[in-house]
């Protein structure tokens, strides 16, 4: 808001600054944690939204606002500098570990056609030009690794419903096939089953457990 005085010839405004950082707690079944027990892992003047935690648990990835846009960033657990690892010049978010630590998967908006779409892209874990993971009208956001790194489950809206999808590939370095629907009553994939058998996902009012062959386990 604004307000001015002409008698004090003063203008008076507000302005809201919104600062979000991570902080670490260590986990104790037998015992409740404090929100006063956690220790700051960034402290930065940013605004941080999603992170992972690296599958050797020594680094920490999420994007930041630090330097305008969003963009994604890793930092040692046990202390250290931020290391960016994109310089997109739009929004970039939700970034998720690969299981063998090499490779980040994230969405954000890629030029094509003259247009901004939101696609899956995964970059390396040592940064550099991401690769872009695919093409369609609509949103494909927030992917996911399957534990053996073979498979990617995203959201995508090229239907006009928010679906899962899935990528698939032949071995770690092999090249991504085109993707394929699995879920066909809107849903979005949070995480995978520990053994790699199907994808959690989160409709409107339920989580569903989704078999690769598409069924609700």
């Amino acid at each position: 808001s604004i307000s001015f005085s002409s008698a004090a010839r003063k203008l008076v405004y507000a302005k809201l600054t919104l600062r979000q950082n991570i902080w670490a707690y260590t986990l104790d079944q037998r015992a409740t944690i404090s929100i006063r027990d956690g220790r700051p892992v960034t402290t930065g003047n940013e605004v941080i939204e999603l992170h992972d935690v690296s599958p050797d648990g020594t680094w920490i990835v999420y994007d930041s606002n630090l330097r305008g846009s969003m963009d994604l960033y890793k930092r040692p657990l046990a202390g250290g500098d931020a290391v960016p690892l994109t310089d997109a010049r739009t929004d970039v978010d939700g970034p998720r570990w690969s299981p063998d630590g090499t490779a980040i998967a994230f969405h954000g908006f890629v030029r094509a056609g003259g247009l901004d779409d939101v696609e899956a892209l995964v970059v390396s874990a040592e940064g550099g030009t991401p690769v872009v993971l695919t093409s369609s009208l609509g949103r494909d956001d927030f992917p996911v690794w399957s534990p053996d790194g073979l498979d990617i489950a995203f959201r995508s809206t090229r239907t006009g419903r928010a679906e899962v999808w899935l990528l698939s590939r032949a071995s770690v370095t092999g090249e991504w096939r085109e993707a394929v629907q699995l879920t066909h009553s809107g849903c979005r994939p949070t995480d995978w089953a520990p053994d790699g058998s199907g994808v959690l996902c989160a409709s409107t009012l339920d989580l569903l457990l989704v078999s690769r062959q598409g069924r609700v386990v």
